[in-house]
């Protein structure tokens, strides 16, 4: 699935032998479309009253989603629900995008309308006063396999309510808690305590 922020990789005309490293070598991507995914995933969670927990990579994926969420409001097709970016690095990169213009497709103005399109969580006060919001959101948060990180913290406060969604945004390593989850399991240990898992789990790809 092409990235839609990345250029496309330079082609290789010719070669004796040719490595790649990847992921999903062994299987073919979902042709269903992310935004149908992602629209489905936040229209369904909002209606539910719940909140969509998005553990994601901080370098291109965060971003990625983040694209796509500017995209489905700025049709309409989601409720204008607030989108927070829980993660310093990912906080970062995504104000990078303004700064390397021609390393990526977008324009210096879509640049600026995706960056305004989340509230940027700095502090650690910041990221423990989201969880006690009571209104439906979207947190974006590290790490994505949930190994480690902010999103740790807002899994346990949202992971036993299943009016929430956790929606994880790529590939999940055996034995992290990503995986786990995703493989139904229906708690899961966080900082030393098992915390339910009543959420809907969900996996974007």
């Amino acid at each position: 699935r092409n990235d839609p922020i990345i250029d496309e990789p330079t082609r290789i005309e010719s070669a004796d032998y040719l490595i790649v490293e990847s992921t999903y070598g062994n299987r073919l991507h979902d042709k269903t479309s992310p935004f149908q995914e992602l629209k489905t995933t936040i229209l369904n969670t909002a209606k539910r009253g719940g909140s969509v927990i998005l553990p994601a990579f901080t370098v291109g994926r965060a971003q990625t989603v983040l694209y796509y969420i500017h995209q489905l409001k700025s049709k309409g097709v989601i409720p204008d629900i607030p989108v927070f970016v829980d993660s310093p690095m990912a906080t970062k990169v995504t104000h990078l995008l303004d700064h390397y213009i021609g390393e990526h497709r977008l324009t210096k103005k879509q640049c600026k309308e995706i960056t305004e399109t989340a509230s940027y969580i700095s502090t650690i006060e910041e990221s423990k006063q989201i969880d006690n919001y009571v209104m439906p959101m979207i947190i974006i948060s590290a790490s994505g396999m949930a190994t480690g990180g902010r999103v740790l913290h807002h899994l346990k406060a949202f992971a036993s309510d299943q009016r929430n969604t956790i929606l994880f945004t790529g590939f999940q390593a055996g034995g992290t808690r990503g995986a786990r989850m995703l493989n139904g399991e229906t708690e899961i240990k966080i900082h030393g305590k098992m915390v339910p898992i009543h959420a809907k789990v969900e996996n974007l790809t």
